[in-house]
């Protein structure tokens, strides 16, 4: 083989050289983004120059197939793109991983992720590539694609051949968004009947659907459309206002419904996809005995025929199934991704009542296994693993599961109470998340995120804490005022601004963890009227003394629990250490 002189590699270099940037001056002369390959993509953006877009993901909502979401771009102009990037393996997902530029149009623009696969994790980005192929992201949310349904349907095929092929159509049609939106309907099935005149309005009729799913569709070819089939068939579903010899709904009558009957919906998932899809933050579901709106499709005159109604559609009827408005399969609400979490995070859990630790507790594993809510300094909550724990998402089933940091033992449900075991069935350790429907506040402070209810799997009870700092299984109450039956889940820096504003720092409290020969191993802390008082290592007699020396009180702990011993306004002298009292 001949060699080549060192002034012919140099020459072929630069030809390279040259050939590459002739290549990238023909490519941003193009379209876009969706006009190059992956692997000239890749090349433009290695090369690119100036200033990327600025993007920001607003919301997203989530079914089988499907992910939507909206997004805002400022800055820098993105004529080369904008749209979603996806990834179900990279967290931080790029244009070079999977993007949409899919886009619908309804109260702005919504961005669809479609054809993706269900029951699996996805982390999404808004991403905008600039005139000079300048790529710019937005922060990665996480979200996962619910288990596919599988609706079905049977149609009596016994009208003309016209009526036929419309029905069968809209049917299929209808099933297709069901079971790539609503998502793991537990074997739904409409069994679809041509009847002329059925339903209301006189002459050919228009349709009806009994709970259940027995349908009839109507002479009249307006009806004989997706929009109908959907709208009737939610009614099978459950979205009605009797029980008709089933289990009955809560579509009325229950503490979901504004006025106890009909009116706004109160839910929180279904307000989460409302003010999605309205691209307003106060938009609600309304309703009577048997319709809704907006997106109820009631009648011809509001089926438009568009994609983005019937996902909207189909999207509110999952959400209304989430909230508890049990859909034919379901005794109670259907499980779903109702907390975002993160499977590397630690988390604290809060108990939402006043009198329970809401100010002054969190959530431990104590040595039989039992579940205590159980008082303490930030600081020193923070240091001790038994008050903290890992929260998985199994896409599969859409149930949660809680492992403690410290023993690796995982919260279950054993038909009496709440408590953790060592190695629990996979039925034991599902558990479902239910948000309030109200957002919570101490005083002036804010909490990040809803308190959950915390259920087993069929609903009928819900974690709750009792007295003393115990916990029990009371029966699921989702009205606002359970308090007791709700938790707040926070992250270590949602505990540590909490202490801040609110607990043990808000009053000038320092962490104290000492060591006497007398009392043993302490933790002691102060807050809004009370004094905790921890023995960590062995069982003390703890003297709490006034600032002027006066014994107020002498408090036997034992080892491993707390005392809370409730005190006026002050500074107190406990186990030898100075507290203040709020």
């Amino acid at each position: 083989m001949k060699q080549l002189a060192p002034t012919a590699l140099l020459g072929q270099r630069f030809a390279r050289i040259a050939a590459c940037c002739l290549l990238a001056c023909s490519l941003q002369a193009q379209a876009g983004i969706k006009d190059v390959s992956q692997e000239e993509l890749a090349q433009l953006i290695a090369n690119a120059t100036g200033t990327a877009p600025t993007l920001k993901l607003n919301s997203a909502v989530q079914g089988s197939t499907v992910i939507f979401a909206r997004l805002t771009r400022t800055g820098q102009a993105a004529p080369n793109g904008i749209g979603l990037c996806y990834s179900s393996t990279n967290p931080e997902p790029t244009v070079l991983d999977n993007y949409t530029l899919t886009t619908y149009s309804n109260n702005g623009f919504i961005y669809a992720m479609e054809n993706l696969k269900p029951a699996t994790v996805y982390y999404i980005r808004a991403f905008g590539i600039g005139a000079n192929w300048k790529v710019g992201y937005s922060k990665p949310i996480k979200l996962y694609t619910l288990p596919k349904g599988n609706t079905s349907y049977w149609y009596e095929n016994n009208g003309d051949d016209a009526t036929n092929k419309r029905i069968i159509a809209a049917a299929d049609d209808a099933i297709k968004y069901w079971n790539n939106v609503t998502g793991h309907t537990k074997n739904f099935s409409l069994s679809i009947h041509y009847v002329y005149g059925a339903g209301a309005g006189g002459g050919a009729g228009t349709a009806d659907c009994s709970h259940g799913g027995y349908m009839r569709v109507g002479g009249n070819p307006s009806y004989q459309r997706t929009g109908t089939i959907m709208h009737e068939g939610s009614h099978g579903l459950g979205v009605i206002g009797w029980d008709n010899g089933y289990s009955p709904t809560n579509w009325i009558g229950s503490i979901y419904r504004s006025n106890n009957t009909r009116g706004t919906w109160l839910g929180d998932r279904v307000d989460r996809v409302m003010h999605f899809l309205e691209n307003n933050n106060t938009a609600v579901l309304n309703g009577d005995y048997q319709h809704m709106w907006p997106y109820g499709i009631n009648g011809a005159g509001e089926d438009n025929g568009t994609p983005i109604l019937y996902y909207a559609n189909a999207l509110i009827v999952g959400a209304l199934g989430e909230d508890n408005l049990p859909l034919w399969g379901y005794d109670f609400a259907k499980p779903a991704y109702t907390f975002e979490q993160d499977d590397t995070l630690k988390y604290y859990i809060k108990n939402a009542d006043e009198d329970h630790g809401l100010r002054t507790s969190y959530l431990r594993e104590n040595a039989s296994r039992a579940l205590r809510w159980q008082a303490g300094l930030s600081d020193d909550i923070l240091a001790n693993d038994s008050f903290a724990w890992h929260i998985t998402f199994n896409p599969a089933s859409c149930y949660y599961t809680f492992k403690n940091v410290a023993t690796g033992n995982t919260i279950i449900y054993n038909g009496t109470t709440f408590r953790t075991a060592v190695s629990p069935s996979s039925d034991q350790k599902r558990l479902q998340l239910l948000a309030a429907r109200e957002t919570s506040k101490v005083g002036t402070y804010n909490f990040a995120t809803k308190s959950y209810w915390i259920t087993e799997p069929n609903g009928s009870k819900a974690m709750n804490a009792g007295d003393n700092e115990a916990t029990n299984a009371a029966d699921f109450d989702h009205a606002n005022s359970a308090t007791t039956q709700r938790w707040f889940l926070m992250t270590p820096t949602e505990v540590d601004r909490f202490g801040s504003r609110v607990g043990d720092k808000a009053v000038g409290i320092q962490p104290i963890q000492h060591h006497t020969d007398a009392q043993g191993a302490l933790m002691v802390g102060g807050g809004h009227g009370f004094v905790a008082i921890t023995a960590t290592s062995d069982n003390a007699d703890v003297q709490i003394v006034s600032l002027g020396g006066q014994l107020v009180k002498t408090v036997y702990v034992t080892r491993g629990n707390t005392a809370t011993i409730q005190l006026p306004r002050g500074i107190y002298i406990v186990g030898g250490h100075k507290v203040a009292v709020k």
